[in-house]
């Protein structure tokens, strides 16, 4: 979880694709450019280079802005939301989410 400009996003990077595709939304900066990068394994290695770069990348942005970004680069980020916020969500009222 990294924080951003109105709360906190959480970030999940399986896949290779995802890697990539978050690294060219750094920049992709030469630091980054390991090949070892591409595995959860060498990204978990890394988190003290990561973490630092991708907090930075996040932290200036409005969750929601950064939700959508990510979503059309591929990208699995999601807003974390208080108890206050899901109750004031549409969206989790029409899907039935929750109920008395």
């Amino acid at each position: 979880m990294f924080a951003c400009a109105d709360g906190h996003v959480r970030l999940c990077l399986l896949a290779k694709r995802q890697w990539r595709a978050m690294l060219a939304w750094l920049g992709s900066p030469a630091e980054l450019a390991d090949p070892v990068l591409d595995t959860i394994a060498g990204r978990t290695r890394a988190a003290d280079v990561l973490h630092p770069r991708l907090a930075a990348h996040f932290a200036d942005r409005d969750g929601a802005d950064l939700v959508a970004e990510a979503a059309t680069r591929g990208i699995p980020l999601a807003q974390v939301l208080t108890v206050a916020d899901v109750l004031r969500t549409p969206h989790f009222a029409q899907a039935g989410s929750l109920v008395d």
